[in-house]
């Protein structure tokens, strides 16, 4: 099984493997986190509560890159980040996790593979995700800082 570099699609041949995938070179791997800055720093300059009337997963997912690119604004407010989740891609995945624990089945089908370091965590919504829901989620998550909802 071969697989291909995340940001310019070549056979992956033993470059380099990231959290984010392989990277044929050390100029894509580059490439791909210099767009990724770009992108949090665009993040940043939304609101931190803008989002959809109705979420689909896409919605979802940038939204949880917003929480976690703000939370890594505020650090002072957000204290108990641990040092290996203090990149935002990261820490996004696991705001996206402790939101999908605090929504409705009736919304969303979690499915868990494997187990330990192999366990991988899909989802998909049966329906789009009300805006109102997923604030409920936030604050049943503990994401309060000092914002008003």
């Amino acid at each position: 099984m071969t697989s291909s570099c995340r940001q310019c699609g070549k056979d992956f041949q033993g470059g380099k493997i990231s959290v984010f995938g392989p990277f044929c070179s050390d100029e894509c791997s580059n490439a791909f986190r210099d767009e990724r800055r770009v992108q949090h720093a665009r993040l940043r300059m939304e609101p931190l509560l803008s989002a959809p009337a109705e979420l689909m997963v896409s919605d979802f997912e940038a939204f949880a890159a917003k929480v976690a690119v703000y939370a890594l604004l505020n650090l002072d407010e957000a204290r108990e980040v641990p040092e290996g989740m203090r990149d935002p891609d990261i820490l996004a995945l696991r705001v996206k996790e402790l939101l999908l624990q605090h929504l409705p089945d009736d919304h969303v089908t979690i499915c868990q593979e494997g187990s330990g370091w192999s366990r991988k965590d899909r989802y998909t919504f049966k329906k789009p995700i009300p805006r109102e829901l997923l604030f409920d989620a936030m604050r049943m998550a503990g994401f309060s800082w000092s914002v008003r909802w």
